[in-house]
């Protein structure tokens, strides 16, 4: 949870500016710090649940797969496996914290605002655009998990600075 939330306060900023970019909002450089950090109080209230819940998942996957038979455990393609089932899973749960997130990163107002607008619009209004957001978490949390435990394998060393370049990797490629 703590990684998690150090993961969006980080990243928060970068993802107001692209998303700002994506909608054409050229007032970019009048944006405050606190402007930067639009929308990040329902990624940061669902951070630690959302990982517990891949992590979760991921591993209990792994182990069905490799309990039928159907896989090794330690295998990659396992791993790609088990992380896109969790990633979808999760997918379920992130669609609603995204889209209230983008709506106040491009409209503004409180949480509680947005929250009472999409309400209004219907549950439905939170899972628009669900089958692209479910392809993106499965299919790059596979990419994520899968590039991390690969390049493990390749550096062949469980010391904490390896752990870090396998997680940079693993993210950067995540977001490839």
């Amino acid at each position: 949870g703590i990684a998690g939330a150090a993961g969006v306060l980080v990243g928060q900023p970068f993802d107001t500016l692209k998303v700002r970019a994506q909608v054409g909002d050229t007032t970019m450089r009048r944006l405050s710090l606190r402007g930067l950090y639009v929308g990040v109080i329902p990624p940061i209230l669902t951070t630690g649940t959302l990982r517990a819940l891949n992590f979760g998942v991921f591993e209990a996957t792994k182990a069905w797969i490799a309990d039928r038979g159907y896989g090794r455990c330690d295998a990659l393609s396992t791993t790609f496996v088990a992380a896109c089932l969790a990633g979808g899973a999760n997918s379920v749960i992130t669609a609603p914290v995204v889209t209230l997130k983008i709506r106040q990163q491009t409209h503004g107002g409180s949480l509680l605002k947005c929250l009472r607008e999409g309400i209004s619009g219907g549950v439905h209004s939170f899972y628009r655009g669900f089958p692209l957001h479910f392809g993106c978490e499965s299919f790059g949390n596979s990419c994520y998990l899968t590039t991390y435990f690969a390049t493990k394998l390749w550096m062949d060393d469980d010391s904490f600075a390896t752990r870090l370049f396998c997680g940079a990797c693993a993210g950067w490629a995540g977001w490839i």
